[in-house]
């Protein structure tokens, strides 16, 4: 995994995207101030990772994008690293 993920992974948990209902697409994490100065490219690739690693998992499709949402898993990591409160 890279440096990336703490930021996707703090950007999920502010957004409370915990559910396929309130997962968000690359360009809604793009948005985010903590991942605004990187690439699209760079985001999308950590997201998979991410899936692989089983910390996060595809939401509903946002048109033809697909969107991620956390995974207990993925809590427990933010929780354990203190990512979130």
């Amino acid at each position: 995994m890279s440096r990336f993920i703490i930021p996707i992974l703090c950007t999920l948990c502010d957004k409370e995207a915990y559910s396929d209902c309130d997962a968000m697409s690359v360009n809604e994490i793009l948005l985010s101030e903590l991942c605004c100065l990187y690439s699209y490219s760079g985001i999308y690739k950590s997201c998979q990772d991410l899936m692989q690693a089983g910390l996060i998992t595809y939401g509903l499709q946002d048109g033809n994008a697909y969107t991620y949402y956390l995974t207990e898993k993925g809590k427990q990591y933010c929780k354990d690293r203190k990512l979130v409160d």
